[in-house]
Formats: C-alpha cells, sequence, structure tokens
C-alpha cells in the first residue's frame, strides 16, 4: 500500500457542553472556514453533552498539518473549561474513508450525523 497523506485529525479536550455548530465555528474562526469536508463531534444523547473529540478531515495536508500546530493548546472561551485541546491524526483517514466508517454506524441514521461539506475531493 502507498503512503497516505495525513488529512483527517482528532481534536481532543473539547469541552464537553459545546455543540457542532459551535465548535465548527470556533474553527472557521482560526482561518479553518471552507478548509474540512468531512466534521464529527459525538455526542451522548442521554446527557446531552459532547465526549470530548472530534474528527475533521481537511482538503489538503497542509490544512490539516497547519490545523494541528493551531489548535494545539487552544482553549475554548466561555466553557469554565480550563483543559487544552491537543490534536493528533485520525486513526481512519481521508474523506472516503471517513463516510464508508459512518456509513455501517448507527449514527448516520440518526438526527446526530457528521457534517458533510460536499466540497468535491481531488
Amino acid at each position: 500500500p502507498g503512503f497516505t497523506p495525513t488529512t483527517t485529525m482528532m481534536l481532543k479536550n473539547i469541552p464537553c457542553r459545546k455543540g457542532q455548530e459551535e465548535v465548527m465555528s470556533h474553527i472557521d474562526h482560526k482561518g479553518f472556514g471552507g478548509r474540512y469536508d468531512f466534521f464529527y463531534l459525538p455526542r451522548d444523547v442521554k446527557f446531552r453533552a459532547n465526549l470530548g473529540y472530534a474528527f475533521i478531515n481537511f482538503v489538503t495536508p497542509d490544512d490539516a498539518a497547519r490545523f494541528g500546530r493551531e489548535m494545539n493548546g487552544y482553549r475554548f472561551s466561555g466553557s469554565g473549561s480550563t483543559k487544552a485541546c491537543q490534536v493528533v491524526p485520525a486513526h481512519v483517514q481521508g474523506l472516503q474513508n471517513n463516510l464508508a466508517a459512518f456509513k455501517r454506524t448507527e449514527v448516520m441514521r440518526s438526527s446526530r450525523k457528521p457534517y458533510f461539506s460536499g466540497v468535491p475531493t481531488p
């Protein structure tokens, strides 16, 4: 198998009360609006909270690397949380692989679907 470029990152230590749109808006404000085509913040329905991490697939490996530099150590304002975010490459890489992984899960049949931008993948 050939080398797979890293485009999918996992953002850890997200304050549990943040919703998907709110986290995306923080990321967009950091200059990544339109630079990702997949975003998923898993949620615990019972506790109405996120699980503290998100998966984001970027359009290019450069965007993913810049996201790692910009968001590592990031703190969400107004959350009451002192945790600094950590960014690591995700286990599943690429839009198609993430789509395939999530198609097999219950998430796709629920109202908590991941965000797909519809950005055409190169």
